[in-house]
């Protein structure tokens, strides 16, 4: 129901806007820019945060400064730690690498706010048992993460950052 349809004609994910105009029927509490950063550019975490109910999921946009973003429990670190590892330690370049490179260069920040699951208390966890970051757990945006950390050891950053915050309905 949420995952962009592929043209294997064409080789190519549907329409954007067609895509955007279906799931909002479906998920009316996400910003467009969500659906497309998350669920259209990477559907195959669709199913792996299903658990969430995604239609009770309500986000909100903050402006965080650079010391409230978190570097460290915020979930998967080691995704995070194996981009930084092979984007910094190994040189390994692609072009997303290079997209997410250049806009960190130019502004100090990321090019699209990456997504944050709220877990305050720390009691949310995967249902294969994997524990989810506290107090923030970090859905989406590994790859600006490494470079979000590695930029603030740099001292590159700009002060304030675009973040989406996703709260678990009840």
């Amino acid at each position: 129901m949420y995952t962009p349809i592929f043209d294997y004609n064409r080789y190519e994910p549907e329409d954007i806007g067609l895509y955007l105009e279906r799931a909002l029927k479906h998920l009316p509490n996400f910003p467009k820019e969500v659906i497309i950063q998350w669920f259209y550019d990477h559907p195959q975490q669709i199913d792996e945060h299903k658990w969430l109910g995604y239609e009770k999921l309500k986000f909100e946009l903050l402006k965080w400064k650079t010391d409230e973003v978190p570097i460290t429990d915020f979930g998967n670190t080691d995704a995070v730690e194996t981009y930084m590892y092979n984007y910094f330690e190994r040189g390994i370049s692609t072009s997303r690498r290079d997209r997410i490179e250049s806009y960190f260069n130019e502004h100090g920040t990321w090019p699209v706010p990456p997504i944050f699951l709220e877990n305050l208390n720390g009691d949310l966890e995967y249902p294969h048992g994997f524990p989810c970051g506290k107090p923030y757990h970090l859905l989406e945006g590994h790859n600006r993460m490494a470079f979000f950390i590695k930029y603030k050891k740099l001292k590159k950053l700009s002060e304030t950052h675009l973040v989406y915050i996703a709260e678990k309905g009840i």
